[in-house]
């Protein structure tokens, strides 16, 4: 049969996504993943547009014979298998899209994961640098420069807000 020539490249190509979805779970970067999942998912789209094709071919003859003869068996037995290869590269379409999805949804939480520790960074040092700059503007009149307490003041302030802000995440799970 014809049909059974569509059988190996269907296995090739289940290697391939297998092999494909080792690679996403084991290591964090996979370089050219979405791209090779994209045309293999394209080999197999074709592939089921042609063995969808061959279906209709299959069942126009099915009824064009079946009135001629009443051995249907070979007949019957090529649309079992074409029933079968085609639903096989389904699978493999829908194998694709899934692991494709798959990659894209893990490539976005790991940058959420490093907006998120950069974002703990910033709240951390965006108020001490606040005061930091406050303090470095060289005003000819700030009173507290001239307090006794200024300095350790400052300090004290910031160990305060830095351990506010450290307990508000911690709270929140994010450290």
């Amino acid at each position: 049969y014809a049909l059974n020539s569509y059988v190996q490249p269907a296995l090739t190509l289940t290697r391939e996504l297998d092999d494909y979805e080792s690679e996403i779970f084991l290591k964090r970067e996979v370089p050219n993943a979405l791209q090779g999942l994209y045309f293999l998912k394209r080999k197999a789209s074709a592939a089921k547009q042609l063995l969808l094709l061959t279906r209709d071919i299959l069942t126009t003859l099915r009824r064009q014979t079946a009135a001629a003869t009443a051995d249907t068996t070979l007949l019957q037995d090529t649309q079992d298998l074409q029933v079968k290869v085609e639903t096989l590269y389904q699978q493999l379409d829908g194998g694709a899209t899934n692991l494709m999805n798959l990659y894209l949804s893990l490539s976005s939480q790991r940058t959420n994961e490093a907006m998120r520790v950069l974002t703990v960074f910033s709240a951390f040092f965006l108020p001490l640098t606040f005061i930091a700059g406050v303090y470095g503007m060289n005003f000819e009149y700030m009173p507290e420069l001239t307090w006794k307490l200024g300095y350790p003041g400052a300090m004290v302030a910031m160990v305060l807000i830095s351990g506010g802000i450290f307990t508000w995440f911690k709270r929140k799970g994010w450290i």
